[in-house]
């Protein structure tokens, strides 16, 4: 008896082993006194070592508009990867609120609040903590440098 494995699998039951289902995320938006736009930044790592990076001069009026634009680009960029399960550092509770949809935004910005959402109602998850990590101070490094240049860098 032949054990038949699905084309683009790693294991017998057809599942990838290989496509993350837990990503830990970094997230920074940061301003400086006398520029136009926000500086913003996002690393997610999967937990099977997959990174994910996402770094914008993003030409917002507020603070949430910048919040809202990176984490939807994130959220975009994970996507492909499926379903998944986000464990997000918020020591301010800024990102549980807009992923809880506690948060009032302008009408301006309702499309990209909407977008979050529907990644949310997609089935995917977040889970918020309170604890450091080295990435969250080159996080903030990225989000500095493209608070100061126009820098527009994604990857993949």
């Amino acid at each position: 008896m032949s054990v038949r494995i699905e084309p683009g699998s790693d294991t017998q039951d057809g599942s990838n082993s290989r496509i993350p289902k837990k990503w830990y995320l970094w997230i920074e938006t940061t301003k400086k006194e006398g520029r136009a736009g926000y500086g913003a930044a996002a690393i997610a790592k999967g937990d099977t070592g997959d990174i994910v990076m996402a770094t914008r001069n993003l030409y917002t009026e507020s603070a949430l508009g910048a919040r809202l634009e990176i984490l939807r680009i994130i959220l975009n960029r994970i996507a492909p990867f499926g379903n998944y399960k986000i464990w997000c550092r918020d020591t301010t509770k800024k990102w549980e609120k807009i992923w809880n949809n506690r948060t009032r935004v302008p009408w301006k910005l309702k499309p990209v609040m909407e977008d979050i959402q529907d990644q949310k109602e997609k089935g995917n998850h977040m889970v918020f903590y309170n604890f450091g990590h080295p990435l969250v101070k080159e996080v903030k490094k990225a989000a500095q440098a493209a608070t100061s240049t126009n820098i527009s860098f994604s990857w993949p």
